[in-house]
């Protein structure tokens, strides 16, 4: 029986500072948290104590392929020194880098992890209040729900989800990498223009998602350069014996409810469905880097498969939709996944129909 699919969601903000000429991203993301931590009581006199993040099982150097990536890969760093806290509600909320990031609690289904996501923004925007009350007139912090600044930068939100640490870590990229890539059709957030090195930005006048163009590798252990479909980080937060955390970098942020439960449930069941082996053979795409970049670009547009032969995303999506559902009436007839199903099928519906 496959590991309960336990999920979480990481999204980093885009900060942006008005009214001064010369703004300061990784004091302004201090500001915004510190100012949150004030107005709910989390720090002063008589208030409860802040509770900051135990970095001494921190490993996002640990890669899933062993040594193998240890020659070339760039280990992510661990940057104990900024604002770290813990929240009431099991979420982090912290620095990274040169932006704020909001970690959900780990959830056991993605109906709970719209939940916590929602509440995320929730606090995002008190924190905006609290940060503006304390900059001098005329300065305002802003936060952006979003993926790239159009200027070739770009931020991310990261999925986790707990799996079986004997499920070999190959089978994950060979039954993951197609879903990931035709997946984009629900979990795209949109943008304007292209930022794919060499490609014209008029060339795209809109496309599905906001992270495609900046994934440039099929595997790797990088988030912020040659960003991989596969992420192989190795942090599994629990018994490193028994289980791993696939860390999934190649989604969008949402604001949708809809979007944010589809792009968690079906790749939970996805997964969970890896695990029994329930799966036919793989989808394998003759090029998934141009196919992640081709789906968001245009959809319609057929993707060359391994074996010979196209399909479209939508295409593939219907095939795996087909298979969960059975999997699901054999193995998991449990609402959570029922209603995974029921929407996938609607959102696959509309885009055959418009």
């Amino acid at each position: 029986m496959a590991t309960r699919k336990v999920v979480g969601i990481e999204t980093e903000y885009g900060i942006v500072v008005r009214g001064t000429d010369d703004p300061n991203p990784i004091t302004a993301s201090s500001l915004l948290i510190n100012a949150y931590l004030g107005e709910t009581g989390a720090r002063g006199p008589g208030r409860a104590p802040k509770v900051g993040w135990d970095f001494e099982d921190e490993s996002p150097g640990t890669d899933a392929r062993g040594s193998l990536a240890a020659e070339y890969a760039l280990a992510p760093e661990v940057e104990t020194h900024l604002v770290n806290a813990v929240l009431t509600n099991g979420a982090r909320y912290y620095v990274d880098h040169a932006h704020p990031e909001l970690s959900t609690p780990e959830c056991g289904d993605a109906l709970s992890i719209v939940r916590f996501d929602r509440a995320a923004e929730l606090i995002l925007r008190r924190s905006m209040t609290a940060a503006n009350a304390q900059l001098p007139p005329g300065q305002e912090i802003i936060v952006h729900k979003n993926n790239s600044d159009g200027k070739g930068n770009s931020y991310g939100c990261h999925e986790n989800y707990l799996m079986d640490r004997s499920v070999p870590f190959g089978q994950i990229v060979v039954h993951a990498t197609a879903h990931f890539v035709t997946r984009q059709i629900f979990t795209g957030a949109g943008k304007v223009g292209s930022e794919v090195v060499g490609v014209g930005r008029d060339t795209v006048p809109f496309q599905l998602t906001q992270r495609a163009d900046f994934f440039e590798e099929e595997v790797g252990l990088e988030t912020t350069l040659k960003r991989p479909i596969i992420n192989t980080r190795d942090e599994p937060h629990g018994d490193s014996t028994k289980y791993r955390r696939l860390h999934v970098i190649v989604g969008d942020a949402n604001l949708s409810e809809v979007q944010i439960f589809l792009k968690l449930g079906a790749t939970a069941l996805m997964l969970a469905a890896l695990e029994d082996g329930a799966l036919p053979d793989p989808l394998d795409l003759a090029d998934p880097v141009s196919a992640c970049w081709g789906v968001s670009h245009d959809y319609r547009k057929p993707l060359e498969l391994e074996g010979g032969g196209t399909a479209t995303a939508l295409d593939l999506q219907w095939r795996y939709l087909e298979w969960l559902s059975k999997y699901v009436e054999k193995e998991l007839d449990e609402p959570v996944w029922r209603q995974v199903l029921a929407e996938w099928e609607s959102v696959l519906d509309d885009f055959e129909t418009d």
